[in-house]
């Protein structure tokens, strides 16, 4: 008889179960070190500080900075406090979406709820920095204002 063929199927199961959240959690620890290199250096803002530091003087509102950085802060599992709004989420920090493969999807969701507006599959795969991601909001929100006056 076969070896396998004495192998209880439960445990066949509990093994290969065992063998995928094993690489779970790896491939998630491997991202959030990943992370933490990139980020070590920098100090962590509150809103206020990451607002005055970055979008002072721009004409972007503190409400509409501070309300894009905590959607993102809801659907991102790790510390934000250190990212800056023209770190390139699709190159060195798309290890942000490996911990959560949805939270793209979500955040995309959340900000059109959020601020009652549409996004394109299209404005969406362009945004690839946070600042890009204020600037589309921004800019819809005003064409929004302007078109329902």
């Amino acid at each position: 008889r076969s070896v396998y063929k004495m192998i209880p199927t439960w445990i066949t199961l509990a093994v290969i179960g065992c063998i995928v959240i094993g690489c779970l959690f790896w491939g998630d620890l491997r991202s959030k070190r990943q992370l933490q290199a990139l980020l070590q250096t920098r100090p962590p803002r509150s809103d206020q500080e990451f607002y005055k530091t970055f979008f002072s003087g721009s004409p972007y509102s503190v409400e509409l900075v501070t309300k894009i950085r905590s959607i993102f802060k809801e659907y991102i599992d790790i510390d934000l406090s250190q990212l800056e709004p023209d770190d390139d989420l699709s190159k060195d920090f798309r290890a942000i979406w490996e911990l959560d493969s949805m939270a793209d999807v979500e955040i995309i969701k959340s900000l059109e709820d959020a601020f009652s507006l549409r996004i394109s599959d299209i404005e969406a795969s362009e945004t690839r920095t946070f600042r890009d991601v204020v600037a589309l909001i921004h800019r819809k929100t005003e064409q929004g204002a302007a078109a329902n006056p």
